[in-house]
């Protein structure tokens, strides 16, 4: 589940000046969603009203997948991006484990065999089978 490389951070601000501080640990915190889904491509995050009550909004965009998007409000930036980090944790390793089942379910159907492929043990024919079946 770990992942070193790097993927784009975009921080903007819609209504007001982010300091490089808030703009550090937006992106400090947003580099651990990295570790959750390996297809991750980049992330946005955006912030109105930096200040006073703001509103942060993150984007996780992954291959082969729409982006993931939290949304939150709070009194104070740092806990609304902690918030925010959170929900977007559990919303990319359930998707993480959905595309692995998917893979997985896939890969097991390629595994069976085909059935002209297989010698019949006895001589029992189809029709026998299934009457066999349908008696019990």
């Amino acid at each position: 589940m770990t992942s070193n490389r790097e993927v784009p951070i975009d921080i903007t601000s819609k209504q007001g000046q982010l300091s490089d501080r808030m703009s550090e640990y937006a992106t400090k915190k947003c580099q651990r969603l990295v570790r959750f889904n390996d297809r991750t491509t980049r992330i946005e995050v955006v912030v109105h009203g930096p200040h006073e009550a703001p509103e942060v909004e993150i984007l996780v965009h992954v291959e082969h997948a729409g982006p993931f998007v939290a949304r939150e409000q709070g009194e104070h930036f740092s806990n609304v991006v902690d918030s925010l980090v959170s929900k977007l944790e559990r919303q990319l390793k359930k998707a993480k484990e959905k595309h692995e089942q998917k893979i997985h379910r896939h890969d097991s159907i390629r595994d069976v065999p085909d059935p002209d492929s297989i010698e019949p043990d006895s001589e029992e024919s189809f029709e026998d089978a299934i009457r066999k079946n349908l008696d019990s």
